[in-house]
């Protein structure tokens, strides 16, 4: 229900001034805060907390080592071994080779010539890491050859940091260049602040960057409300705001990746920013063109003493920016179309949601009324024991239409709870994967 309600509200947030939070000296981060891969990528092994790893719809911790699938929520095919954790992966076609990544994120190819490592997974759809010293970036193929990965050869080398959502993509360079493509084989570079520190690619078609100094900018949305058709080959896409209605003109995905960022009223300078940890599945899939809906998603930020703000695309024009009230200083931070996480430094876990009721209460009226958006939205803490990380969001498909959303944390135990997140913004019925997993 998670991602049907994601895939067809928007959101649109009440007025008023955002209220300044209490200042709280700034804890120690619990994880980086330079990231140089996609947010929703794989987490680095090696560090002293347990790492969370998901792969495809496999759960795995590096401490204890253990790996569980998670399916209709339950963890089914447990494994307790290094040995099981090392070689559970993911295999693809690569240049006519067939290759594995395994969870050391190390890339083995059968001819042993395209081995590399440090190879990250971007949302399922991206392989990026180094092969002897060179950028590896490579493309999934269309949804009739899932396991097949093109390489793309025209990016600038040096890059530092890969972002894709559907249908596009933006690398980010050494040099703080950005070049984004929909056609791989034709990146372009885009404008942007000269000291660009990191960039987002969220969907549908947009981008946004945060600066050295704490910026952060985003593309407008690409509309308010409605659907887009695009063609199998993604190169081509069309808007429709209702559903039924005209179809608009045929436009480059690429091109809304293109248009002016606008600087996002946080209040605050941004010393991380996180993307919504979403993804578009075509809701209406034929032969011609995929349909997807056209969501509000964006991301949040973390500012210099733990408070928080998030972008949507949900004001009368461009998007707008909420602050998340009601938590202590926040030290690690992930989002998806649902629920926002905030971790505290005591290992508390704060919950708010991503879309309140009244977005989508407005959105369903006939009137579609577009509210400007200076809101704020107040979080509670989740009834789960300290935690030490929070895993990216797994992703299965199961009975349900759209599949099914699980996110997963570690306690400072070294024990791992999971849940569904509600479409209120919030946990469902939290279990252990490891007392649930069957043989």
């Amino acid at each position: 229900m998670a991602r049907v309600v994601a895939l067809l509200a928007a959101s649109v947030l009440a007025c008023g001034d955002p209220a300044r939070p209490t200042a709280t000296p700034p804890a120690t981060p619990m994880l980086e805060t330079a990231r140089t891969v996609d947010e929703t990528a794989f987490v680095r092994v090696g560090r002293s907390d347990p790492a969370l790893l998901v792969l495809g719809n496999a759960l795995c911790t590096t401490a204890p080592h253990a790996c569980w699938r998670i399916d209709e929520g339950k963890a089914v095919g447990a494994t307790a071994t290094a040995v099981d954790v090392a070689t559970v992966g993911r295999t693809f076609e690569l240049e006519g080779q067939p290759c594995r990544l395994g969870l050391d994120r190390k890339l083995v190819c059968r001819d042993g010539k395209l081995d590399a490592r440090e190879v990250e997974l971007l949302r399922g759809d991206v392989l990026f890491g180094k092969r002897d010293g060179a950028d590896l970036v490579a493309t999934f193929g269309a949804y009739d050859a899932p396991d097949r990965l093109r390489p793309i050869t025209s990016l600038p080398p040096k890059l530092r940091q890969v972002s894709i959502a559907v249908r596009v993509g933006c690398a980010l360079t050494a040099s703080r260049e950005v070049w984004c493509w929909s056609d791989p084989k034709r990146p372009r570079k885009r404008e942007v602040p000269r000291d660009v520190e990191d960039i987002a690619v969220i969907d549908p078609f947009g981008l946004c960057v945060r600066t050295a100094a704490g910026e952060v900018s985003c593309t407008p949305p690409v509309a308010a409300a409605g659907h887009v058709l695009c063609n199998s080959e993604g190169l081509e896409c069309r808007h429709r705001a209702e559903l039924g209605g005209p179809k608009g003109k045929p436009f480059d995905p690429l091109t809304p990746l293109l248009q002016p960022l606008v600087a996002q009223p946080l209040g605050f300078a941004a010393r991380r920013f996180v993307r919504d940890e979403y993804q578009v599945f075509p809701i209406v899939p034929d032969l011609v063109e995929d349909m997807f809906s056209d969501p509000d998603v964006g991301g949040c930020a973390i500012g210099p003493v733990g408070e928080v703000a998030c972008v949507l695309g949900c004001a009368l024009e461009g998007r707008g920016v909420y602050r998340v009230t009601g938590m202590p200083a926040i030290v690690d931070l992930r989002t998806d179309a649902t629920t926002g996480y905030g971790v505290a430094a005591t290992g508390e876990l704060w919950v708010w949601p991503r879309v309140p009721a009244r977005c989508t209460e407005e959105w369903s009226s006939e009137s579609k009324p577009r509210l400007p958006l200076r809101g704020e939205v107040a979080a509670q803490r989740a009834a789960l024991p300290p935690i030490a990380h929070l895993a990216p969001l797994l992703h299965y498909e199961g009975r349900r239409k759209f599949g099914t959303d699980v996110r997963c944390a570690t306690l400072r135990d070294t024990s791992v709870r999971c849940w569904e997140p509600t479409d209120a913004g919030g946990l469902g019925t939290v279990f252990d994967p490891a007392a649930a997993a069957t043989p």
